[in-house]
């Protein structure tokens, strides 16, 4: 706190004013030319004046260095100190220092715009559900994505927007509210009727009383990937079909767990064990002189019925 007077000389400082300035001593009897630096030297008398010819108290923003040269954003109170005859004698102001208080917010209007960048361009959707499922928040990545405008779907329930044939086992798996989050592939429905296959997870969301507030959620377009687990299928079927085709008898091994893993029909019908048996084997199961030998060769070939086949 200070107090000037007129003239616009400081005639009181309280211990934090002038710890701040850094001249305890100095500082009274000074003006604001002579102990502030330039920008606030020239502000100053001007609010000063302000207050002593209208008579009434202001308030302001003012940014000042302290002794070390590091800036202070204070909340100013400038108001007149009233005569005995009722003239304005001089000045007071209250300095509220909000350096600090400026600095956190400031660090939580970055953060906010960050993260809020973040949303803008992530590639996943992130969403915000309330506990029944209705939409009140999706990221930019949803409408991307999906083709959904926002107006929509806030406000409509998430589930609308789930595959009729996955929708029940989404709704189950919701209804569990794991506190650990929950994770499942399934089907979304685009506005033209089109689907999109996701990688959806949510986690419950709580308030301080362990009342369910909603849930927080992320969804991942997972279309690449399932175009090519079916290619890989669809080459698999390709090649059972190619294999079970030919009149020559075929089995795979895997030679690290020591098993055979396929055999196509030819082979099934020369051996007679099914799929599940032939499973069930030692490599050196199906050979009636020991095994397979190093490069080849003919061989005998044990049967289901323990009788011996050539090959």
């Amino acid at each position: 706190m200070l107090v000037k007077d007129r003239a616009g000389r400081y005639l009181l400082a309280n211990r934090a004013a002038t710890e701040f300035a850094g001249q305890r001593s100095a500082l009274l009897g000074e003006r604001a030319s002579e102990v502030l630096d330039p920008d606030n030297a020239r502000a100053v008398p001007e609010f000063d004046r302000l207050v002593m010819d209208e008579g009434r108290t202001i308030r302001h923003d003012l940014v000042a260095p302290d002794e070390q040269g590091g800036l202070h954003a204070f909340h100013v109170t400038r108001g007149p100190i009233v005569g005995p005859q009722g003239e304005v004698a001089g000045v007071f102001v209250i300095l509220h220092d909000v350096t600090e208080r400026e600095a956190a917010q400031r660090q939580i209007r970055e953060n906010e715009e960050r993260f809020r960048s973040l949303l803008q361009n992530a590639s996943d959707i992130t969403s915000v559900l309330g506990p029944d499922g209705t939409i009140k928040y999706e990221s930019p990545a949803f409408h991307r994505l999906l083709g959904w405008t926002e107006a929509d779907v806030l406000g409509r329930n998430a589930f609308e927007l789930v595959h009729p044939d996955d929708r029940a086992r989404i709704l189950a798996m919701w209804s569990v509210r794991d506190p650990r989050g929950t994770q499942t592939e399934y089907r979304m429905m685009r506005p033209d009727g089109q689907v999109t296959w996701v990688l959806g997870k949510w986690v419950p969301e709580h308030d301080a009383a362990g009342r369910l507030l909603g849930h927080i959620g992320t969804v991942t377009d997972i279309s690449a990937l399932k175009l090519a687990e079916e290619e890989v299928r669809r080459g698999r079927n390709e090649l059972a079909a190619i294999l079970d085709a030919t009149t020559d008898g075929l089995i795979i091994a895997d030679l690290e767990q020591g098993r055979y893993v396929r055999a196509n029909a030819a082979m099934h019908a020369m051996l007679g064990y099914d799929a599940e048996e032939l499973g069930r084997l030692p490599l050196a199961g199906i050979f009636a002189d020991g095994g397979p030998a190093p490069g080849g060769g003919l061989r005998q070939l044990r049967r289901r019925d323990n009788s011996s086949l050539p090959a």
